[in-house]
């Protein structure tokens, strides 16, 4: 509305080239509609750890589970491993596997 009400007078308005070549392509619709979205929730992530195991990471070797916390239907683990010190690991990318 505001932008509207600018003297068109006052405006100096440039348009940007932008280079188009054989690889570019248009962006495919990433957005979904109001229409498409039912309001329910993502099934929250089954996970088989608890504090106090003891998992494996192919790099961060073995460690101890020190916390779980759910986040966006996944989890983040804070493990102590032995050689790594703590970190925190989203469960669905961590790779671990429980001892």
């Amino acid at each position: 509305r505001f932008l509207n009400d600018i003297d068109p007078d006052l405006l100096q308005l440039e348009r940007a080239a932008v280079p188009v070549g054989d690889d570019v392509r248009p962006a495919k619709n990433r957005w979904a509609s109001w229409d498409e979205f039912d309001g329910s929730q993502p099934e929250p992530m089954q996970i088989d750890l608890a504090v106090g195991d003891w998992v494996t990471h192919p790099e961060f070797g073995s460690g101890e589970v020190l916390a779980i916390r759910l986040v966006s239907g996944d989890a983040e683990i804070t493990i102590e491993f032995s050689e790594g010190g703590v970190k925190k690991l989203i469960a669905s990318m961590a790779q671990l596997s429980k001892l």
